[in-house]
C-alpha cells in the first residue's frame, strides 16, 4: 500500500502532453470493509503505437518516437524510470481529422500516450511479450524490449538509460515491421542469452532506405553498454530531429567528409564547386580516419572475443552438467542396484540426446563430439561414426560450415575414419577440419596445434612421414607454452616417426630421437600416456633407437626395464 501510495504521488507530478494524467490517488472501502487504493487517470482513445504507425512512413515514425522521447525525458527529469516501455504502453490520440502531410515538420493534431509507469496492470499483451512483475530490485520489464543490465536484474546500473534502449528497441520495431530480438517462445534465460550475447540485423539490410543516420541512431540507442548509449531520452530525440532536418547527428563521428554529405543534402544547388574544394581537406585526414576505424575494428574484435569466450564457457559447462546427469545412472542408488556397464550408460546417453537437448543444439553437438571419443575408446567404430555424423549436421544446420562448431564436429569425423585405418578419408578429413581451424584462430592457437597433430597422425598411418613430422614441429611450441596434455602425443608421434628407420635418418634425427624419447618419457612418468602406448613401449622404442645406432651399453638397461 505503501509503494501504490508513494508511485501515485510521484506520478501525480507529471505533467506532460505525452503522459497519461493521474488525476487522483487514494483509497476507500472495499467490500470486505478494507480501504482499497485507487487512482483515477486520464482517458486515452486511441490505438496502440504500432497499430497506429503502420501506415507511416519512415518519416512520421521517427516523428512519432520523437515525441514519446520528449515524453519519457519529462518524467526522466522528475525522477521516475518508465521500465516497461513498448508500443502496448503507448496509445495514439489523432485529432487531426487526416494523416499528416509528408513534408510536415511535425504531427498536428497527434498526441502519443504513455502509460502504466509500474502503476497500472498491462493494457494487452502478445504472444512476442512475456511480461515479469516481481518485488522491488528485481527484474520487472517486457523481454523483448528490456535492456541487457535490466534483464540480468543489475539493479546498480538501471537508469534512465533502460529506457532509452527501450526506445530504440520500439524504433526499431516501427522501421523493421519487427522486433530486433525473437524472444517468442524462449525461455527468460535463452531470452537474456539473445538480448545479452547477440547483434541485431541492422536495419540498412532489411531496407536500403534506413542505411546511414537512421540506422546509426536506432543503433546507439540500442549498445549493449549503457556507457555507450544516449545519455537521456532528450539526447535521442535530438539527434531524430536532426536527422529530419538533414543536420549532422551526434551519433555519426563528425568528420569533413560528413558534415559535407549533411550539407550537400541541405544546399543540393551549391555542392559542386564546394564539394571539389573540400575534398582537398578530405585527403589530409584519411590517415588520421583510417587509423580510427582500425582502432574500433580492435576494440570490436577484443568485445566480441570476450562474448565469445563466455559463450564458450557456458556451453561447457551445460554439456558437462548433461553429461553427468547421464553418468549418475551408473550409481548404484540410481540404478536400483543394477550393474550398468560403460557401453550401457553411453548408448544410454545417446538415446537422450535427441529428447533431452534438442532446443540446446550447440550443447547436444559438444555431447555427440565427446560419445564419438568414448565409443572410438571402447572400439565401437559405427557407434562413433553416427555421432560425429550428427555434430556435423547439427553444426552445419545451426552456423553453416564455417565455424569451430563445424571444425571440431569435423575433427571428430575424422578421428573415425582414422580408428577404421581409412587413410585417405583420414588424412582428407583431418586435413579439411585443420584448415578451417587455421581460417577461423590465430596461428599460435592451441585448437590449431591440436589440429595439425591430427592431420600428422593420419599423414603418418598414409606412410606420408616427412609432411607429418614437419606438421608436429610445428605443433609443439604452441601446445608445450599451453600445457596441454596434446603436446605428449605431438612428442610421442614425432618420436615414433623420428626412430622408425634411424640407419636412414637425415643428419641429427637420431640424436633428436633419443632427445625426444626423454622428454616423452619424463611425461609418460608424471602423467599416464593417453592411448596404446605406455612407458614399457617406449623403453623398448629407445632400445631400438640406440641400439640401431651402435649403443649397445645403453640400449640394454632400456630393454630389461621395458619388461620388468
Amino acid at each position: 500500500r505503501r509503494r501504490f501510495a508513494l508511485e501515485a504521488a510521484t506520478l501525480g507530478k507529471l505533467r506532460h502532453a505525452g503522459i497519461a494524467q493521474i488525476y487522483e490517488a487514494g483509497s476507500a472501502p472495499g467490500p470486505d470493509g478494507r480501504d482499497t487504493p485507487y487512482f483515477a487517470m486520464e482517458l486515452v482513445e486511441g490505438p496502440t503505437l504500432t497499430a497506429y504507425a503502420g501506415a507511416f512512413g519512415v518519416r512520421e515514425k521517427l516523428l512519432l518516437v520523437a515525441m514519446v522521447c520528449d515524453a519519457a525525458h519529462h518524467a526522466h527529469q522528475k525522477g521516475v524510470i518508465h521500465r516497461d516501455l513498448k508500443p502496448a504502453n503507448i496509445l495514439v490520440e489523432d485529432h487531426s481529422g487526416e494523416a499528416a502531410a509528408p513534408e510536415s515538420v511535425a504531427l498536428p493534431g497527434v498526441q502519443p500516450k504513455i502509460l502504466d509507469f509500474g502503476v497500472a496492470r498491462l493494457i494487452e499483451s502478445d504472444g512476442a511479450m512475456a511480461t515479469m512483475r516481481t518485488d522491488p530490485g528485481q527484474v520487472i520489464g517486457t523481454l523483448a524490449y528490456m535492456a541487457p543490465e535490466q534483464i540480468r536484474g543489475d539493479v546498480d546500473r538501471i537508469d534512465t538509460r533502460a529506457d532509452v534502449y527501450a526506445l530504440g528497441v520500439i524504433l526499431y520495431e516501427l522501421l523493421a515491421g519487427r522486433l530486433p530480438f525473437a524472444v517468442k517462445g524462449k525461455s527468460i534465460a535463452e531470452a537474456a542469452r539473445l538480448i545479452e550475447e547477440q547483434e541485431p540485423q541492422a536495419l540498412g539490410t532489411i531496407d536500403r532506405a534506413l542505411r546511414g543516420d537512421v540506422q546509426t541512431i536506432v543503433a546507439k540507442a540500442m549498445e549493449k553498454d549503457p556507457e555507450r548509449r544516449y545519455a537521456s531520452a532528450a539526447e535521442l530525440a535530438a539527434d531524430i530531429r536532426r536527422c529530419l532536418a538533414n543536420l549532422p547527428i551526434s551519433a555519426s563521428p563528425a568528420t569533413t567528409t560528413y558534415k559535407l554529405r549533411k550539407f550537400a543534402a541541405r544546399h543540393t544547388t551549391l555542392v559542386g564547386g564546394v564539394v571539389a574544394a573540400f575534398l582537398l581537406l578530405v585527403a589530409g585526414v584519411v590517415g588520421t580516419s583510417i587509423g580510427l576505424v582500425r582502432a574500433r575494428e580492435a576494440t570490436r574484435l577484443a568485445e566480441r572475443r570476450a562474448i565469445e569466450a563466455e559463450i564458450e564457457s557456458r556451453t561447457a559447462q551445460r554439456t558437462s552438467d548433461f553429461l553427468s546427469s547421464v553418468l549418475s545412472s551408473a550409481d548404484p542408488v540410481v540404478s536400483r542396484g543394477r550393474d550398468l556397464t560403460v557401453r550401457e550408460v553411453v548408448d544410454d546417453a545417446a538415446a537422450m540426446l535427441s529428447v533431452e537437448l534438442s532446443d540446446e543444439p550447440e550443447v547436444a553437438l559438444r555431447s555427440r563430439i565427446t560419445l564419438c571419443r568414448t565409443y572410438l575408446s571402447l572400439a565401437r567404430i559405427e557407434e562413433a561414426r553416427v555421432q560425429a555424423d550428427e555434430a556435423m549436421r547439427l553444426a552445419e544446420q545451426t552456423s553453416g560450415k564455417e565455424n569451430l562448431s563445424y571444425a571440431r564436429a569435423l575433427s571428430a569425423r575424422a578421428g573415425v575414419a582414422r580408428a577404421a585405418r581409412l587413410q585417405s578419408e583420414s588424412v582428407a578429413l583431418s586435413k579439411a577440419s585443420y584448415e578451417l581451424f587455421a581460417r577461423l584462430l590465430p596461428a599460435n592457437d592451441v585448437q590449431v596445434a591440436r589440429a595439425k597433430v591430427a592431420l600428422a597422425d593420419a599423414l603418418s598411418l598414409d606412410w606420408k612421414f616427412e609432411d607429418a613430422k614437419a606438421l608436429l614441429r610445428e605443433a609443439r611450441p604452441a601446445l608445450d607454452a599451453a600445457h596441454d596434455p596434446s603436446a605428449l602425443r605431438c612428442t610421442l608421434l614425432l618420436t615414433t616417426m623420428l626412430s622408425r628407420r634411424v640407419a636412414d635418418a637425415k643428419p641429427g634425427e637420431a640424436a633428436e630421437a633419443e632427445r625426444l624419447m626423454e622428454e616423452a618419457l619424463t611425461l609418460a612418468r608424471s602423467r599416464g600416456v593417453p592411448g596404446e602406448l605406455d612407458v614399457s613401449a617406449l623403453l623398448l622404442a629407445r632400445g631400438d633407437v640406440r641400439r640401431r645406432d651402435q649403443k649397445f651399453a645403453e640400449a640394454e638397461p632400456d630393454y630389461r626395464e621395458s619388461l620388468a
